[in-house]
């Protein structure tokens, strides 16, 4: 088990990096950060729980081949193809899971009652609050959910 991620970074614009890990995705992060020696850190836009992370990586690699910057997991591309790419390689069951296709996230009354952890769709970039883990945006339906990090702060408007 493990996960392929999609990094930013505000100095690479435009680029992409896509890879796997075994860890949990903050510690490749860090450690991303504490190496590469760039003067500000990566930004998480999408990880995806994978049971194949090295399988699912390749092959995303290999969708992507015109797109890779030489010898490297960095590529030219937005984070919504980026996304649409992982989506289709990492299997439909697995994104869906513990409800199965079609698990519905719980609606605007459910969501704001639980307000410890602040969530963001990686294609539609929709934030709201959920406790657990949601598998679907409650707008697009997307299951690029990501679980921002730091404290949530209160958010204007409505928090669906």
């Amino acid at each position: 088990m493990g996960y392929v991620y999609v990094l930013s970074h505000p100095k690479m614009p435009g680029l992409l990096k896509v890879g796997f890990t075994k860890r949990p995705v903050a510690e490749e992060i860090q450690e991303l950060n504490w190496v590469s020696g760039l003067p500000e850190r990566f930004v998480l836009e999408a990880s995806f729980e994978s049971s194949l992370p090295e399988k699912h990586t390749a092959e995303i690699h290999r969708r992507l081949a015109g797109r890779r910057v030489q010898g490297m997991e960095y590529f030219e591309l937005s984070v919504p193809a980026a996304l649409r790419v992982v989506q289709d390689v990492i299997p439909l069951d697995m994104l869906d899971e513990p409800g199965g296709p079609g698990f519905i996230v719980p609606d605007a009354g459910e969501l704001s009652a639980h307000s410890s952890k602040l969530w963001s769709c990686g294609l539609c970039k929709h934030e709201w609050r959920f406790e657990g883990t949601p598998y679907r945006c409650p707008l697009c339906q997307s299951a690029v959910v990501v679980l921002l990090p730091g404290p949530v702060q209160p958010q204007d408007g409505p928090t669906l």
